[in-house]
């Protein structure tokens, strides 16, 4: 759980990747699954994260990231994943000469048997605040060859609290596609763990409400709105994380209760 002020697609980041792990392939609980991960820095300044993920077959699955900062306002990464996939990004800070504005392009290089992906993220940071505003293609195949999908979203700090909302747009025809609005409350307490070293223990409660198809009929059979719920424990100064999901429907006023619910339990340590 970061004390900064995370944007609003990492509101419940700690509880999600436990459960499902991130992009560089840490967390993802996964009964029967071993994962390996060995860290290191050449003399050069890279940093080398390593895993390799060995299920109950045997079977290997191994993955690398790269990160690489040339100076105090560049930052670069390449994560090499299972079967050949090649993810790249560069981070940008101070745009402009702004303390606190910061701008990422990710793409996949071409060429490659994966689908392409490109996107565009542009912060700008506060102590008590984050926005953010995202591009990505409406065809990640031809990236210039129509107005891309956009999302701006922002997170604000209340005392224990984090706030924040997002919509997503096509900017092709400048119809909303989704918003969403979601609060975390966290808190945390240091405490000592092995040999001595001090660590965070503490939980965070998190709650988001989003809708895929704002507009849309009340009449419509299928929910677009649905709630999700989060908790995530830290224990043992930080050695042990526990984490929990509970999603819902939220069915317009009159609909048959043809409910979908989804719980997810994880742990790491």
């Amino acid at each position: 759980m970061s004390l900064a002020i995370p944007a609003f697609a990492d509101l419940t980041k700690a509880t999600r990747t436990v459960l499902y792990g991130d992009v560089a392939g840490d967390g993802a609980f996964t009964p029967g699954l071993t994962q390996v991960k060995a860290n290191t820095v050449t003399a050069d300044g890279v940093i080398l994260n390593i895993k390799a993920a060995v299920s109950q077959a045997g079977v290997v699955s191994p993955s690398l990231t790269t990160m690489y900062s040339p100076n105090s306002n560049l930052m670069l990464m390449g994560i090499f994943g299972a079967g050949g996939s090649v993810t790249g990004s560069a981070t940008l800070s101070n745009v402009l000469r702004v303390p606190g504005l910061q701008a990422t392009l990710t793409a996949t290089p071409p060429g490659l048997a994966q689908p392409p992906m490109q996107s565009l993220t542009v912060d700008y940071v506060t102590p008590n605040a984050r926005l953010r505003a995202v591009a990505t293609p409406a065809d990640a195949s031809q990236p210039l060859a129509a107005p891309p999908q956009c999302e701006l979203s922002a997170t604000t700090s209340v005392g224990a609290c984090v706030l924040g909302g997002k919509v997503a747009a096509d900017a092709a025809n400048g119809k909303l596609s989704q918003w969403s609005l979601g609060a975390t409350w966290t808190r945390m307490v240091a405490q000592e763990g092995k040999g001595g070293v001090g660590g965070l223990s503490g939980q965070q409660w998190g709650a988001v409400v989003t809708d895929n198809a704002p507009g849309s009929s009340s009449s419509s059979s299928a929910p677009t709105r649905s709630a999700t719920f989060s908790f995530h424990q830290l224990l043992h100064g930080g050695e042990t994380s526990l984490a929990a999901e509970y999603s819902m429907p939220l069915l317009p006023p009159g609909s048959a209760p043809d409910h979908n619910y989804t719980l997810s339990l994880g742990a790491a340590r």
